[in-house]
């Protein structure tokens, strides 16, 4: 009897605790360890199995190993034991989108954002799957997030004013574009980049609006000549365009 107690005293002491494989395996994460990492926190879910960092830890480590129908478990795991818990919901976005499913990615980050609306990942990638989906209405308001958190940004700008135009919001997107024009960080090139996406667009207007700005604080420039001499053929305004 005494011998048994002693095996069981050992067996006990030679098991890592719950703590030790957690930090054992957020080491293994930042080391690229991830199937050493998906091994410990496994074992420590057999110990702890209503733990939602653990099954968080655990999705991650296997979102990094490709293994997405895994992931997408422990992640849904995590919210069945912590609604409130947004990571969750925002790397269900993710996964979802790498498996060529927005409607669920779409719905996922919605959920996400609506516990972390400030999450500027989240919202890069929530208006971006919003924008492909041709959901332009939708990806107005994290685009507005991402320019008050970086105005500087202008590649969320050009998106917000593509998705103003798209949606019929003539006022907001000239007021977008005049200020995106007006801006100082605002290179030829991010011009001649807004001009290229209205054209595209069919906001001829606009784009020869951006042009002719360009062509004015720019005399020298043979693109933006160029580019506002195509469009305004376009136009069928060829004695403009020639000029």
């Amino acid at each position: 009897m005494l011998l048994r107690i002693v095996l069981l005293v050992a067996l006990a002491q030679g098991a890592p605790s719950v703590d030790t494989l957690t930090r054992q395996a957020e080491e293994d994460l930042k080391t690229g360890r991830y199937p050493a990492a998906c091994q410990k926190l496994e074992q420590a879910i057999r110990a702890s199995p209503r733990n939602a960092s653990l099954w968080f830890l655990l999705g991650l480590a296997r979102s990094r190993l490709s293994a997405l129908p895994p992931a997408i478990e422990a992640f849904e795991k995590v919210i069945s034991l912590n609604p409130r818990y947004a990571p969750a919901y925002l790397n269900l976005g993710l996964l979802y989108g790498h498996r060529g499913q927005p409607d669920k990615a779409l719905e996922m980050y919605r959920r996400g954002l609506k516990i972390s609306p400030e999450d500027v990942g989240a919202n890069q990638n929530y208006a971006f799957l919003l924008m492909k989906s041709k959901k332009y209405a939708a990806a107005i308001e994290p685009l507005r997030r991402l320019k008050t958190a970086n105005a500087s940004d202008l590649s969320v700008r050009i998106g917000l004013i593509e998705c103003y135009w798209k949606s019929g919001l003539k006022a907001e997107a000239e007021k977008e574009t005049q200020q995106f024009v007006e801006a100082a960080n605002a290179s030829e090139t991010d011009k001649l980049g807004l001009a290229r996406v209205l054209v595209e667009d069919g906001e001829l207007e606009a784009a020869q609006m951006v042009l002719e700005h360009l062509v004015a604080a720019s005399p020298e420039s043979a693109e933006a000549h160029g580019r506002l001499g195509l469009l305004l053929s376009k136009k069928n305004e060829f004695e403009d365009a020639t000029r």
